[in-house]
C-alpha cells in the first residue's frame, strides 16, 4: 500500500497535533501551500480548543475567548514562549518518544490555554516565528493573508467546511 506521510493524522484531514515544524511543512506543502500560509491557517486556533478523547486527545481552549475571532492565539504563543522552561508539558521536543505520550498539551496563562506541540512548533523555526511575531502585532495583517490563505486552500479543492475539521 501507499506510505502515509509522517505529518499527519490518521484519518488524514488535519496536520498531527504532535508535530513539529517539519511535520507541518510536510503536510501543508503537499496542499501547495507554503510557510506564510502555514502560520496564517495555525491562527485559526484563536476559535474553539481540544476536544479530548473525542478528537485529538487534547482539552482545553486555545484562548481565552473561544468565539471570538482576532489575533489572540499569536500572542499566546508569543507571551509564553518560555513556557517550557517552567511547565515541562509545554518542552515537547526535549523529552524521548516514550516520555511525551499524550502529556494534555501545554496550559498557559490564567485561563490555561492549550497549546499544543504544533502550535508550539510555529515558534522553534525562525521563518515561522517571524510571522507570529509579526501577527501578533498586527491583527489586520493576519486578517489579511488568513484571507488569501483559506481562498488559496478553497481553490486548492479542499474542504475548509467544520466537518472537515472533525476531531
Amino acid at each position: 500500500g501507499r506510505a502515509k506521510a509522517q505529518g499527519v493524522t490518521n484519518d488524514g484531514m488535519l496536520p498531527n497535533p504532535n508535530g513539529n515544524q517539519n511535520t507541518l511543512r510536510d503536510y501543508y506543502y503537499r496542499m501547495g501551500l507554503n510557510d506564510v500560509d502555514i502560520v496564517a491557517l495555525m491562527g485559526a486556533h484563536t476559535l474553539g480548543g481540544g476536544a479530548g478523547a473525542a478528537g485529538s486527545g487534547y482539552t482545553g481552549n486555545f484562548t481565552p475567548n473561544a468565539t471570538k475571532f482576532d489575533n489572540t492565539y499569536f500572542k499566546l504563543l508569543v507571551q509564553f514562549e518560555g513556557a517550557g522552561e517552567f511547565n515541562p508539558s509545554c518542552d515537547y521536543w526535549s523529552k524521548t518518544p516514550a516520555e511525551r505520550g499524550m502529556t494534555g498539551g501545554c496550559h498557559v496563562g490564567p485561563s490555561q490555554n492549550l497549546q499544543l506541540p504544533s502550535d508550539r512548533a510555529l515558534l522553534r523555526d525562525p521563518v515561522f516565528k517571524a510571522l507570529v511575531m509579526q501577527y501578533a502585532n498586527d491583527e489586520q495583517a493576519w486578517f489579511q493573508q488568513y484571507t488569501k490563505s483559506v481562498k488559496k486552500l478553497s481553490e486548492l479543492g479542499k474542504d475548509i467546511s467544520v466537518t472537515w475539521c472533525n476531531w
